[in-house]
């Protein structure tokens, strides 16, 4: 299983985390979609573990976490939502 998979999820998962933040704790993220990524991360852990690797998903690179944060942020100014991740 590529690594990038993992760090994909856990991109995702420390951005919505950091959007919580954004948002006093409220989680921005529908309970559905949330359950969905908990269950691809599950999935992966599974598949990497069947196949000898690590349990543990790995840790983004800044990079990764920029990405998504400049794509949430052209998202909600889209939405004429100011001051997310400025």
């Amino acid at each position: 299983m590529p690594a990038d998979d993992e760090r994909q999820v856990r991109t995702l998962e420390l951005v919505w985390d950091e959007l919580a933040a954004e948002f006093d704790g409220v989680d921005p993220v529908h309970p559905d979609l949330r359950a969905k990524a908990g269950a691809m991360a599950a999935r992966l852990r599974a598949i990497a573990t069947e196949l000898g690797g690590k349990r543990r998903m790995g840790e983004p690179d800044e990079t990764m976490l920029d990405q998504l944060r400049a794509t949430a942020k052209e998202g909600f100014d889209h939405l004429g939502l100011v001051g997310v991740y400025e």
